[in-house]
């Protein structure tokens, strides 16, 4: 039998039990049969993925080493998208440095 047909009649053998039309040798009937196609499942694997938001971008400033720090958001808003990060030049709130950004870590 298949999932489908399986699914099926687990659904007609509850209906039956809720409208009150199955015998109590019916009722045992099913439920055993329940439990057979219950043990009959087998579990198919699936990878779970973590989607998660950025939400900090934060750099060493490698003029002062102020550590620096801003919202994700805020950072977009003044440097662009994350595509263009690369080479941009941005400057240290600290020290006036202009820094290019060199490349991105996502952790």
């Amino acid at each position: 039998m298949t999932s489908n047909e399986d699914f099926a009649k687990i659904v007609e053998m509850d209906d039956k039990i809720r409208l009150g039309e199955a015998t109590h040798e019916e009722k045992v009937i099913m439920f055993e049969e329940m439990k057979i196609m219950q043990s009959k499942r087998k579990a198919i694997k699936a990878t779970i993925e973590v989607i998660s938001e950025p939400v900090t971008v934060r750099f060493e400033c490698p003029y002062c080493e102020n550590d620096i720090s801003s919202t994700f958001n805020d950072f977009t808003d003044r440097i662009g998208e994350v595509c263009d990060w690369k080479y941009t030049e941005i400057e240290c709130p600290e020290c006036c440095g202009i820094i290019e950004i060199d490349g991105v870590d996502w952790n």
